[in-house]
C-alpha cells in the first residue's frame, strides 16, 4: 500500500473492534510455573510470526528489538515453551519510520482499550505516530489491515505488542522507579532465524524486567535465561545495584508526595477529610486507578488517623509497608538470592 494514501486509508478506519483478549491461562499457556510445551502446529506458528517479523522489519531504519521471553526461546536455539504474543521494544523518536515502513507491509498503529459495556470486544484506534507516541498509558500495538484498511482477522501474524523505551531528558533509557539504565542494553542484539535477521533485548534487560514479572512461569523464564550462559556474576551484581536504587527512588518519590498531602492535614481530621487530603494529589489520582489500590489508601488513611504524629517520617514507613513496597524489594532480593544459588550451581 502506498504511504501516501495513508492518513485518508486511516481516518475512514479510525475506529474498529477486536476480539477481546483472553487470559493466559485461558488460552492453557502455562502449567503452574512451567510454560506449556508447545504442539508441533504451534511451533510453526511461532517460527511463521518470527519469520514474518524479521521480513517485515528488515530495511526499517528503526531500531527495534524483541520483548520478553521470546528472547530466551532464541537465544537457547529451541523454544522454551509456547510463547503467545510477540513484543517489540521500539525507541519513541523512530515511529514515523516505523508507520511508514509497515504501512508497506499491511500494517498500522493501533491503541487498544476495553469497552466495559461491550464484554468480548476490544476499541481498536488506528492513530498516527505523534499520538501513538503519547499514548504510554494505553495498550499500544500494531496490526494487520486488508486493502480496504480493515484489521485482518484471518492472518496468523496479525498483532504485536508495543513497548516505547522511556527516556529522561538527558535522553538515557528508563527503568521502574525512574531507575536510570545502562543504554547498551537498547542496543539490538541481532540474530538469523530460518533465514531472517531478528534483533533480541540485552540478556541483563530480558532479567531485570522479568524479575518485575508475577506470573507463575516468569522464574523459570530467568533459570532458562540463565541456562543460555548468556549471563554472569556482573550482570546480576549490577541489576542488584539497580534494584536498590529503584526503592530508594520510589521511597523518595513517596515521601515527597506524604510531604505535600500531611501539609493539607491536621490532628483531629475525620478519615474521609484524610482520604480527600490524599486523592486530591495529582500523583495519588494516577496510583489509586491501579486494582485494590482504593482499598489500600483507605488502609492507610486509617492507620494515619490512629496516630498522634503527622509526620513524614511516621507516615511514610506505614504508607511502604500497606503498599507493600519494602516487601516487594525483599521478593526482589530473594528472587536475586535464588538466580545467584542457579548460577553458582552451573559453574
Amino acid at each position: 500500500m502506498s504511504f501516501e494514501n495513508l492518513p485518508q486509508v486511516r481516518q475512514e478506519n479510525q475506529f474498529q473492534e477486536r476480539p477481546a483478549f483472553f487470559d493466559e491461562t485461558v488460552l492453557d499457556q502455562d502449567k503452574g510455573d512451567l510454560r506449556r510445551e508447545p504442539s508441533p502446529e504451534e511451533k510453526e506458528a511461532m517460527d511463521y510470526k518470527l519469520k514474518k517479523l524479521g521480513q517485515i522489519m528488515h530495511g526499517s531504519n528503526v531500531r527495534w528489538q524483541l520483548d520478553g521471553a521470546l528472547n530466551i526461546s532464541l537465544m537457547k536455539g529451541e523454544y522454551i515453551g509456547l510463547h503467545k504474543d510477540v513484543d517489540l521494544t521500539i525507541d519513541p523518536v523512530d515511529l514515523e519510520n516505523l508507520e511508514e515502513h509497515i504501512f508497506h507491509y499491511g500494517y498500522g498503529l493501533f491503541l487498544s482499550t476495553h469497552d466495559p459495556d461491550v464484554q468480548d470486544k476490544r476499541k481498536m484506534e488506528w492513530v498516527p505516530a505523534e499520538k501513538f507516541r503519547n499514548a504510554p498509558e494505553d495498550h499500544l500495538m500494531i496490526a494487520a489491515v486488508d486493502e480496504n484498511g480493515q484489521i485482518k482477522q484471518d492472518e496468523e501474524f496479525n498483532f504485536l505488542d508495543v513497548h516505547l523505551t522511556k527516556r529522561d531528558e538527558q535522553g538515557n533509557p528508563l527503568g521502574y522507579g525512574q531507575v536510570t539504565l545502562p543504554s547498551e542494553w537498547y542496543e539490538p542484539q541481532p540474530v538469523e532465524f530460518q533465514g531472517q535477521q531478528i534483533m533480541l533485548s540485552h540478556p541483563a534487560k530480558v532479567l531485570y524486567f522479568k524479575l518485575h514479572g508475577n506470573r507463575g512461569f516468569d522464574m523459570t523464564d530467568i533459570l532458562a535465561l540463565i541456562d543460555t550462559g548468556k549471563l554472569g556474576e556482573a550482570d546480576i551484581a549490577q541489576i542488584e545495584t539497580l534494584l536498590a536504587q529503584e526503592v530508594s527512588n520510589r521511597e523518595a518519590s513517596g515521601k515527597a508526595v506524604i510531604d505535600e498531602v500531611l501539609h493539607g492535614v491536621s490532628a483531629g481530621q475525620t478519615a474521609e477529610e484524610v482520604k480527600a487530603a490524599f486523592v486530591n494529589h495529582p500523583a495519588v489520582q494516577k496510583s489509586i486507578e491501579a486494582p485494590g489500590a482504593m482499598e489500600s489508601l483507605e488502609n492507610l488513611v486509617r492507620r494515619i488517623v490512629e496516630e498522634t504524629d503527622y509526620s513524614v517520617d511516621q507516615v511514610a514507613p506505614l504508607a511502604f509497608e500497606v503498599f507493600n513496597i519494602t516487601e516487594e524489594h525483599q521478593t526482589m532480593m530473594t528472587k536475586i538470592e535464588k538466580i545467584k544459588e542457579y548460577l553458582d550451581s552451573q559453574v
